[in-house]
């Protein structure tokens, strides 16, 4: 058996993929497990595991994030998914649309994206919708589902995926107070504009369901 490589390195990585692929692992699974194993057997945080099991550069995985946005030159940077990367301890908080987009750019489900530390520290709302995607209340539109059919009875209570959405509301309101006060870049209004664009369609949803 060869020298081992250091724990986490891209030699660790590569030797990782090696040997899974010895083991009949097919080549789409591999780097979700060897995101699992960077994870547990490394210490090393989802967001930063996943991106390196995809075998991407910081920047790398920025213009993926770009062309997945539909604009190439659209404002992501490496600089800005390195600070997603460091929240909460420092750095920026990722919205969720960009959890989303990372999701798709590394193979994951932006749940997998999300550790303990991170749940402690994510607004309701976020909350919310990560446990609405735990428990498959989303469509294929993104939009929680509301599972309910007919009228809506007379001073019925609101229902769980309607909280949800009120308080994702009332979170994209905060952020939306705070980012006129303060100078952002493209990203952030970008992110804070596929929140709102969310959250319409939320709306929209449910209103279509009590019709």
């Amino acid at each position: 058996m060869g020298r081992q490589a250091k724990p986490g390195s891209k030699a660790h990585r590569r030797q990782l993929r090696d040997r899974l692929a010895a083991l009949g692992f097919p080549e789409e699974i591999i780097p979700a497990r060897v995101a699992e194993h960077l994870i547990a057997k490394c210490q090393i945080r989802p967001r930063t595991a996943w991106r390196l099991a995809a075998d991407l550069s910081l920047d790398q995985a920025a213009r993926h994030y770009n062309v997945i946005r539909g604009d190439a030159g659209a404002g992501m940077r490496g600089s800005r998914i390195w600070e997603y990367e460091q929240w909460p301890d420092r750095g920026v908080r990722p919205t969720l649309p960009a959890l989303r987009t990372l999701a798709q750019v590394y193979g994951a489900g932006f749940r997998d994206l999300l550790d303990l530390c991170d749940l402690e520290h994510l607004p309701p709302g976020y909350l919310a919708e990560y446990h609405a995607a735990a428990a498959g209340g989303h469509g294929a539109s993104g939009a929680p589902s509301v599972a309910v059919t007919g009228q809506r009875p007379q001073g019925a209570a609101v229902s769980a995926p309607s909280r949800a959405t009120a308080v994702v509301g009332e979170n994209v309101l905060a952020e939306a107070m705070i980012l006129t006060k303060t100078n952002v870049d493209d990203v952030q209004l970008d992110d804070l504009w596929s929140d709102m664009n969310y959250l319409g369609n939320a709306y929209a949803h449910a209103e279509a369901v009590w019709k």
